[in-house]
């Protein structure tokens, strides 16, 4: 059970460092969760690397520092290496630590022979983490994902992958929800799936899209569906402002009785800023933990708006406001009232400072509308650099 939980986790590392560069969801408490945000971290970090730091001749460097209302710090740091053995060969390392837990992803890409593939790519992930307040339980899982992608045209790719995984769920706290404490225990999951991919060129108005679906069956006999889309623009505004805007939406069908905890989304500042991986969305308020149980829908709108140089500073650094609205809902069980369906909404201000191979982002968040129980994420400061 890849955590999405635990799943603030890595996506943070690249999230947003210029507008219309957000992060794809980390949802669930699951293995493809976790591994969604793992994974993510990698094309977060290519997005950034596109963005204002300059072409890295080796590789490329990510870090983050968060302070939520629940976890406390997190910090994370992901490094890519370009042509690590070989020419085309690229290694990415990806590590995020936490009070309640940790997280690891290693991947190796590669360019190859085969008339028509870009790349193939193997990727081994492993998280683990401590039963809390939130959760009630502790997980730890691991995922083996192997793919291989395709350059359709320019700016489009589209890859295929399979991956097996284990998750167990174990120490439930004596307040665990009845909803979550059903799916307590061990088991192995495959899955099948693929993921498009478009960006138009950096310059200008940029648009991408990236639409993605996962097809698996676990051992206990459950299957499911998950499709996740997320849509970004941005472009030049009035004023030498620059605007920024972006749609986020996850899907998850089970096809056999109600799908697992692991397999639903448990989203945060990802999706949501202003608001922890689990921070809002399906609850159970009936038992003392007040246990998350995650949501089978998601649905976000990011709005940015910056400009560099603002109040005679130098052009190098950008100063920012961004607004945010979603919710996460649906969850096998749940009582009305308590299935997440509410709207959440956030805003802040964001300050970033781009140097000769480097840029630092501090993101400061603030949620307008929410409920008690919602965990928020207050602060988070980014740095990346190419070497």
């Amino acid at each position: 059970m890849l955590v999405r939980t635990s799943s603030a986790f890595l996506l943070m590392i690249a999230a947003f460092a210029a507008p219309g560069h957000a992060a794809e969801d980390l949802s669930a408490l699951s293995d493809e969760a976790l591994l969604a945000e793992l994974s993510a971290l990698e094309t977060k970090a290519e997005q950034i690397a596109a963005a204002p730091v300059p072409d890295a001749p080796f590789g490329h460097l990510g870090a983050f520092l968060g302070y939520d209302s629940y976890g406390g710090a997190t910090a994370g740091l992901r490094l890519n290496f370009n042509d690590f053995l070989t020419e085309g060969q690229k290694l990415s390392l990806s590590g995020e630590l936490q009070r309640e837990g940790e997280a690891l992803e290693i991947g190796l890409r590669n360019r190859t022979l085969i008339p028509g593939v870009a790349e193939s790519a193997l990727e081994f992930s492993h998280m683990r983490r401590r039963a809390d307040d939130l959760y009630d339980f502790a997980v730890r899982a691991q995922r083996l994902r192997a793919g291989l992608a395709w350059d359709l045209s320019p700016g489009l790719r589209i890859s295929a992958f399979g991956q097996l995984a284990r998750e167990e769920l174990s120490e439930p706290g004596s307040g665990l929800s009845a909803l979550v404490a059903r799916d307590m225990g061990q088991r192995d999951r495959r899955a099948l799936g693929y993921e498009m991919r478009y960006a138009t060129p950096s310059e200008g108005l940029r648009f991408s899209a990236s639409l993605s679906q996962e097809f698996g069956r676990s051992s206990g006999g459950r299957s499911y569906g998950r499709t996740i889309v997320a849509l970004d623009s941005a472009g030049p505004a009035m004023g030498g402002f620059e605007w920024g805007a972006g749609l986020r939406a996850g899907l998850l069908r089970s096809r056999s009785g109600p799908s697992h905890v692991g397999d639903r989304f448990f989203v945060g500042n990802s999706v949501l800023r202003g608001f922890s991986p689990g921070g809002f969305g399906p609850r159970d308020l009936s038992v003392a933990s007040q246990t998350a149980l995650g949501g089978e829908r998601y649905a976000s709108l990011r709005l940015d708006l910056q400009k560099p140089g603002a109040f005679g500073l130098p052009d190098s650094v950008r100063i920012g406001a961004f607004a945010d609205a979603g919710a996460l809902w649906k969850a096998p069980g749940a009582l009305p009232g308590q299935d997440g369906t509410s709207l959440r909404s956030a805003a802040g201000l964001t300050a970033s400072l781009s140097l000769s191979k480097a840029v630092i982002t501090l993101e400061l968040a603030h949620p307008l509308k929410k409920q008690s129980y919602d965990r928020s994420r207050t602060l988070n400061v980014r740095l990346t650099s190419n070497f």
